[in-house]
């Protein structure tokens, strides 16, 4: 599958808006943009995982999407304590009422949980993560390491700027993949 291709049946997918390949010049700004990040409980430093995921693939789609672009029920991100040890993670949907029913986690939010039974070492911080993701039907080839992975709000709005997108209802997610002969 060439690039090509792949632009034309990702663009045919359901909730997909547009999508457009990233060229190395946004990416750039994309990467100095994510060091800033700090996670959502205040400072916490951020481990960006997904973006190093991004980095390490030769191609990078942005998919402007809507809210009904199939998405893999996977963690997105871990809290995790100075040792590295996993003390919160976001919990997929079919796994929320499993962890309703547990008594040693507390949820922080609708799709948040945090073990309140472990005790912390060190200073806690945040990972971000990207998923595996070969859209709903498994059409992306194997061979190509695909990830879908999500910047922040600051990086979206300017993604949607960089390509003329005034609908800032619309997500921004990169899928990430190592195609043969692209970069």
């Amino acid at each position: 599958m060439d690039l090509g291709q792949l632009l034309e049946r990702l663009r045919s997918e359901v909730g997909v808006v547009a999508a457009e390949v990233i060229p190395d010049d946004l990416f750039s700004m994309i990467v100095e943009g994510e060091r800033g990040v700090t996670g959502a409980m205040g400072s916490m430093p951020v481990i960006n995982t997904g973006l190093q995921d991004c980095i390490d693939r030769n191609t990078r789609i942005c998919i402007f999407e809507d809210d009904t672009l199939w998405h893999p029920d996977s963690r997105t991100m871990n809290m995790r304590d100075g040792t590295g040890r996993i003390i919160g993670h976001t919990v997929g949907r079919s796994e929320v009422l499993e962890f309703m029913r547990r008594d040693d986690v507390v949820f922080l939010s609708d799709d948040f949980v945090m073990y309140q039974d472990l005790e912390i070492s060190g200073t806690p911080v945040m990972e971000l993560l990207a998923v595996p993701y070969r859209c709903r039907d498994g059409w992306i080839p194997e061979g190509t390491s695909p990830v879908l992975w999500y910047p922040c709000t600051t990086n979206s709005d300017m993604i949607h700027r960089y390509f003329g997108r005034d609908d800032l209802r619309t997500a921004t997610g990169i899928l990430a993949l190592n195609l043969r002969g692209c970069r």
